[in-house]
């Protein structure tokens, strides 16, 4: 009775889960959970059935049966010794069958199954009976109209006493909507997953194309950073100036591939009015995608056999082929395909693919166009070095010769008057050219510094000198100085803070009529352990400034109204070169003025070296024993010289200063007196110096040097109108000691040359 009980209970509690089930209070899920009760329920069915039980035990099989239908559930059972099938009306249905044939058997459901499903029914069966555990599945099933259904259930095995299985039993339920649901949500996950990378790679691209603006390296960025992210490999065509394509960049996510894409594009070069012509269509705005590619599509595209050949070894599978064009015009084309990867284009990536193109073709523009300004600026910068070589060059011989004269006692006072008057005008126009060199090296920013603590006191002093004695203004106007500043040490290049203190005191002296002043005062910034400033002011009391052009004055080439022009000369450029090289430094550099005819003010602030207090005054240390310094007499000098007026007056000039020297006008000349000079007796015919131009009939200044050093271990000064930084850095490497730029002061080559005769 107490076993009947138990039956009985357990049979109530089933029809409640699958009436539950039908009235959708719970899932299929949670009826599967129970899905082991609803089993030995069947199996107690099945054998009261089977031993022909009361006729209430069939009532109640009904009442299961027609509760499970609702439910949308079926239930099964399989005889595993008879090889029997037997379930309800609704498993059958499930299945695409009418009804389950009272001799179907397990073979005959389970060719129902999808044949790619079986081995994973098969394996569940078999570690359901090895475990036996509950054994849960989803599978598909083709009905007999072909359609397919996905078919998701559990099911137990029951043994005999001896371990053996005797039956088998479980529920099956239609998952289809669900599983399509999962479907569409697993698509648009992929889809989202897809759109995610699609837009990482096209960000990374970005990045990497902006990297560089050289056309070279744009190329090959955009050919590498496709693979194999997107591609197997790339192959990027350019059209070239007369529209025909040629393959500009490459590659391939197997290195040892690249010569094969290297050689595919030496022999095939798209004719543009080639119609079957990928890249020829492409290139008139015809985007391609080819999901497949075969023989037949290589075929179609040419019959060459080395081509083909090459297809063969390529194997590619799938090709987008995709035009660059910006601004208007049609640059060239990009193909990406793939091969290793199987991979196959589609839509989604044909517009990724178009985005990527855009990008590219914008990105290729704008390092032509980088490319072109650099070529232009280079043009420029030779043409500025050209055009100051040639002006310098005819201004030494001038200059030289000047300074020959001055040293001469018998010229008249008059005349030397007259002859200081050239110099002054040749060296402003030397420093002229030198401004506007300067002016294209700021625009560069290659304008260099050798910044150290300077006493900006002995700057501005011998600035005011060479400005008050050399450039005419003692006697015609009234200099007041006013220097109270008490640390007038600061960190800077003691050459350049020269150039600005001569611009600013020329531009006073210049724009002053006589009988005016130049005031020049200094003073200190700041408090101790704060930033501390110099400040240095020069006024005058000449022409004054437009209020409406003091904005403006500091431009390159701005001097205000013609009339100014065409009174006082000039280029415009010296403040403009002064006003950069004290941002150089760090400070700034202002101008006042209250109006026309009532004079300027400028302003220059820089930092003051940042010094600690004990290092005010230097420490005195034990001087080096002096070296003994040959007399110039004693010295030979080989000048190269090629430009015959400046050969002769630099000789003169060298003559003068005390040295002995020797001249050549090309390099197989000066060759011959080294080799000549280097047989004889020191002090005698040995050279000790050279004074070397760079351009040379038969050759150059920097092998010359480069020669010299070597056989003869001599040291020299290169001496030329050409003054670029490539110059200074050529003369450097070549083995001279100095570089000296032309028309070079006297004063300048007498110290040079006595620095490396001292060395």
């Amino acid at each position: 009775m107490e076993a009947r009980g138990r039956s009985r209970t357990t049979w109530i509690f089933a029809t409640a889960l699958v009436v539950l089930a039908a009235l959708g209070i719970l899932s299929s899920h949670d009826l599967g959970r129970y899905s082991g009760i609803l089993a030995l329920v069947m199996v107690a069915i099945a054998a009261a059935v089977a031993g022909r039980s009361s006729q209430g035990m069939a009532r109640a099989h009904g009442m299961l049966d027609m509760a499970l239908s609702a439910s949308g559930a079926g239930v099964w059972t399989w005889d595993v010794l008879a090889d029997r099938i037997s379930g309800s009306e609704q498993a059958a249905h499930l299945l695409g069958l009418s009804a389950l044939m009272p001799s179907s058997t397990f073979s005959d459901l389970h060719r129902l199954v999808l044949a790619e499903d079986r081995p994973i029914l098969e394996r569940q069966i078999q570690q359901a009976r090895e475990s036996r555990r509950e054994m849960r599945y989803e599978v598909r099933v083709t009905w007999p109209d072909g359609s397919v259904h996905w078919i998701a259930g559990s099911g137990r095995f029951f043994y005999d006493s001896s371990g053996r299985p005797v039956r088998m039993a479980g529920i099956l339920m239609d998952v289809s909507d669900r599983k399509r649901v999962e479907e569409e949500l697993r698509r648009a996950r992929e889809a989202s997953d897809a759109a995610e990378r699609r837009a990482a790679f096209l960000a990374d691209i970005g990045t990497a194309l902006s990297s560089s603006l050289d056309f070279e390296t744009t190329l090959w960025t955009l050919a590498r950073a496709s693979v194999p992210r997107v591609a197997d490999y790339s192959m990027l065509y350019l059209r070239e100036g007369d529209g025909a394509l040629h393959l500009a960049a490459l590659a391939h996510r197997d290195p040892a591939q690249e010569p094969l894409l290297r050689r595919l594009g030496e022999i095939h070069r798209p004719a543009m009015d080639n119609p079957s012509s990928l890249v020829a269509r492409a290139l008139q705005n015809q985007p391609m995608l080819l999901p497949e590619v075969d023989f037949s599509t290589a075929r179609s595209i040419t019959d060459s056999p080395e081509m083909l050949e090459i297809f063969q070894r390529l194997k590619p599978k799938s090709t987008l082929v995709l035009p660059l064009a910006a601004r208007g015009q049609n640059l060239g084309v990009l193909t990406l395909i793939t091969s290793e990867s199987g991979r196959r284009y589609n839509d989604d990536d044909l517009m990724m693919g178009l985005e990527l193109a855009r990008r590219a073709a914008l990105a290729v523009d704008n390092a032509r166009l980088y490319g072109e300004a650099r070529e232009a600026n280079a043009s420029k910068d030779h043409f500025l070095a050209v055009l100051s070589h040639e002006l310098r060059t005819p201004l030494t011989p001038v200059l030289a010769t000047v300074s020959n004269l001055e040293t001469q006692r018998r010229i008249p006072a008059d005349l030397g008057n007259e002859m200081a008057m050239i110099r002054r005008n040749v060296e402003l126009e030397a420093r002229l050219i030198d401004d506007l060199l300067d002016l294209t090296r700021i625009a560069r920013g290659k304008l260099e510094l050798t910044r150290e603590i300077t006493d900006a006191r002995a700057v501005l002093e011998h600035a005011i000198q060479i400005c008050w004695t050399q450039g005419g203004a003692e006697g015609r106007l009234a200099l007041k100085l006013d220097l109270r500043a008490a640390d007038h040490r600061v960190w800077a290049d003691a050459s350049r803070l020269t150039q600005v203190f001569w611009n600013l005191l020329n531009n006073a002296v210049k724009f002053t009529p006589a009988g005016g002043t130049v005031t020049v005062r200094s003073w200190n910034e700041g408090e101790e352990g704060g930033e501390r400033r110099l400040a240095l002011e020069v006024a005058d009391t000449g022409i004054g400034i437009d209020p409406e052009m003091l904005p403006l004055i500091f431009n390159a080439f701005e001097q205000g109204n013609r009339s100014v022009t065409r009174q006082f000369g000039g280029m415009g450029l010296g403040l403009a070169v002064s006003k950069a090289i004290v941002e150089l430094h760090g400070g700034g550099l202002a101008v006042e003025s209250p109006g026309p005819g009532k004079g300027a003010t400028f302003t220059l602030r820089l930092p003051m070296a940042d010094l600690p207090a004990h290092s005010a005054a230097p420490r005195a240390e034990a001087p080096e024993a002096p070296k003994p310094e040959r007399p110039a007499g004693s010295l030979h000098v080989l000048l190269i010289e090629d430009h015959a007026d400046t050969a002769e007056a630099m000789s003169e000039l060298l003559r003068i200063l005390g040295y002995r020297v020797s001249v050549a006008g090309t390099v197989a000349q000066a060759l011959t007196l080294a080799a000549s000079a280097s047989n004889g007796l020191p002090g005698d015919g040995q050279i000790d110096l050279v004074v070397s131009d760079l351009g040379l009939p038969d050759g150059t200044g920097f092998d010359l040097m480069r020669e010299l050093a070597d056989r003869y271990r001599l040291r020299g000064i290169a001496l030329s109108g050409y003054g670029m930084e490539e110059d200074i850095r050529r003369s450097r490497e070549s083995g001279f000691a100095k570089h000296l730029t032309k028309p070079v002061n006297p004063q300048a080559l007498q110290s040079a040359l006595r620095q490396l005769a001292e060395n």
